[in-house]
């Protein structure tokens, strides 16, 4: 505790001119805590890798990087660890620091040849490591890889080896208390694999002694785990069961850890159907199955192997300066896995086309730009970019009688997922609008909202979407909206007039009041923006921070004085220039009206 209280006081100090040894200090700290607080790591390390990047500070850099892939191989983020890893590394090499090496590779091991199943890859890397901590005299990390090579030997089912790696691991007078914790939940593993179940026991709490002390909560989350395991499988004391998979589930659940939720999920699936609960046995594998599939997916299956594809190209360069390895053998080796990458890009542009193709349907439903310039009775622009080929963003409009409805909304989620859920959220405004007859905005976001939580959002889930509905009354000359979360926003006279909106989401969620209908309340000349959180949220500029609302809407004003017909390329120029070389993060839509008088739309008087 006092370690986090003591780098939160020099992460208040954060900024462009923080210090070389506060760095150091700050990520010597995020390494240190990394088993007993994954969470806080991450923020540190995350901190540490931006300041790095604008200083320079290539060991900082380096070390931040090595904390940020060990925190994200635990969230179960596989491809990101993978090139976060990578790249220390390299930055690590230049450095010539093995102990950081070796720590970096022992990453790349556990993520890569662990998650294809390649122990004879692994142990090489093991094996790598181990020299590396010689060779830097890391008396502690010797430890950590006797540890690792006694895993790696236990799941190629060689048990003899794996307990004499793990016994040395115990024996070694420079293993810290964390290794000896991992060394006697590797034993207790070992003797569970062997059915030797009371020996298993034994030294799972033996670990468990040892991690509670510690706070090394990673483990203590496997460990219980495990002892739950070993009592479903051995038929005994199954009223204990519950008590370990209860600490395991709220413990993994509090520290983000995905890798072992799908675990603690099938242990109850398994208890429950020792009990002779098929029901609870079945809701339980469902909840593993999904959240497997959530960590090995084919997406990530793609972005593991073009990862995996550029190390091993790295690897066998280093090979070639180091070991002088034959031309042609080289040159054999860089074939087999040129033609694996080619197999990799002939699938995953099968995989693109069909995007693509998902990516028409999705715009054929959305309400085309001619059509909205033919019935809107105002001029307008759209910026519309996608953060994949595929959006959760969409703008939609219709005409119903003498009213014009538009909206601009944010669906859950982005890329296929978004798409699906966009889809959905159109045909729900359709129906409510053209097949109920709903006419105020307020009442066809409740009835839009209805209609998710009814069919969508199952075991809390929260699938919808925020977003604006807004309804331009021809005969009226009236204004109305209905918003959730995203208020439209007027420029008027170079003042910024921010509207309201409900604090609630179109779907399930907390609060599910009935949503507000507001007058929108207009003067000639007024510009008024509907938009998503995407632009906002950008990451950018010279320190690769957000843009924030707050700077959104100041561009809202200075580009209001543009001719409406040229605000969308300012904004994508705008946009393009902030995001410079980072990703995009979020689908961005911004739909812009300004009222005039040429379509005889004036202030009801």
């Amino acid at each position: 505790m006092t370690e986090v209280l003591e780098m939160r006081e020099i992460a208040n100090e954060i900024n462009e001119n923080i210090s070389i040894e506060k760095i150091d200090q700050l990520n010597q700290n995020a390494w240190d805590i990394r088993r007993s607080n994954l969470v806080t790591s991450w923020k540190f390390a995350n901190n540490t890798e931006q300041i790095s990047i604008i200083k320079s500070y290539d060991k900082g850099l380096a070390e931040s990087l090595r904390t940020l892939a060990y925190c994200l191989w635990h969230f179960g983020e596989y491809p990101l660890s993978l090139e976060k890893s990578m790249f220390a590394v390299k930055l690590f090499r230049l450095l010539k620091d093995k102990k950081g090496e070796a720590d970096a590779l022992n990453i790349i091991g556990a993520v890569l040849f662990m998650y294809q199943g390649d122990n004879e890859s692994r142990l090489k890397y093991n094996q790598l490591c181990l020299q590396l901590r010689i060779d830097s005299n890391d008396t502690e990390g010797i430890a950590g890889s006797e540890n690792h090579i006694g895993e790696t030997y236990m799941d190629m089912g060689d048990f003899v080896e794996a307990d004499k790696w793990f016994t040395r691991c115990l024996n070694n007078p420079g293993a810290i208390g964390q290794f000896r914790a991992l060394a006697h939940h590797n034993k207790g593993i070992l003797f569970f694999r062997k059915k030797q179940y009371k020996e298993a026991i034994t030294s799972f709490y033996k670990s468990l002694h040892l991690t509670d002390a510690l706070n090394y909560d990673l483990l203590s989350v496997s460990t219980h785990l495990n002892i739950a395991k070993v009592l479903i499988e051995s038929d005994v004391f199954l009223d204990e069961v519950d008590f370990h998979l209860n600490i395991a589930l709220e413990m993994s659940y509090r520290k983000g850890l995905k890798e072992d939720l799908h675990k603690i999920f099938l242990a109850y699936s398994e208890l429950e159907e020792k009990q002779g609960d098929i029901s609870k046995a079945f809701k339980w594998f469902k909840k593993h199955n999904h959240a497997h599939n959530e960590l090995f997916n084919e997406v990530n299956n793609r972005k593991i192997n073009n990862i995996q594809t550029q190390f091993e190209i790295e690897v066998l360069r280093r090979e070639a300066e180091f070991e002088r390895i034959k031309h042609l053998e080289l040159e054999k080796l860089i074939e087999q896995i040129n033609i694996q990458k080619n197999e990799i890009s002939r699938k995953n542009s099968e995989i693109t086309d069909s995007i693509k193709y998902a990516s028409r349907i999705q715009h054929a439903v959305l309400t085309t730009f001619n059509y909205i310039r033919k019935n809107s009775p105002v001029d307008f622009f759209i910026f519309y970019q996608p953060k994949d080929i595929v959006s959760g963003d969409f703008y939609w409009a219709t005409r119903k009688d003498d009213k014009f409805y538009v909206a601009v909304c944010d669906s859950t989620g982005h890329g296929v997922p978004g798409a699906f859920m966009s889809l959905l959220n159109v045909s729900y405004l359709h129906e409510a609008i053209n097949e109920k007859n709903k006419v105020e905005p307020n009442l066809i976001l409740d009835y839009v909202r209805k209609r998710l939580i009814q069919n969508l959002s199952h075991e809390e889930q929260q699938d919808g979407m925020d977003g604006v509905l807004l309804c331009i009354d021809y005969s009226k000359k009236k204004i109305t909206y209905a918003a959730s979360y995203n208020a439209p926003i007027i420029i008027r006279n170079n003042k910024i007039i921010k509207l309201e909106a409900d604090k609630m989401p179109i779907g399930n969620g907390i609060k599910t009041d009935p949503f507000k209908c507001y007058d929108l309340e207009y003067v000639k000349g007024d510009m008024i923006y509907l938009f998503t959180d995407g632009f906002a949220d950008q990451f950018g500029g010279t320190k690769g921070k957000k843009l924030m609302n707050k700077n959104l809407y100041t561009l809202m004003a200075e580009t209001a004085k543009m001719p409406i017909d040229q605000q969308s390329q300012k904004f994508k120029k705008i946009f393009e220039d902030w995001q410079g070389m980072l990703e995009q993060v979020d689908d961005v839509t911004i739909v812009g009206f300004k009222i005039d008088l040429k379509n005889s739309l004036t202030k009801n008087s």
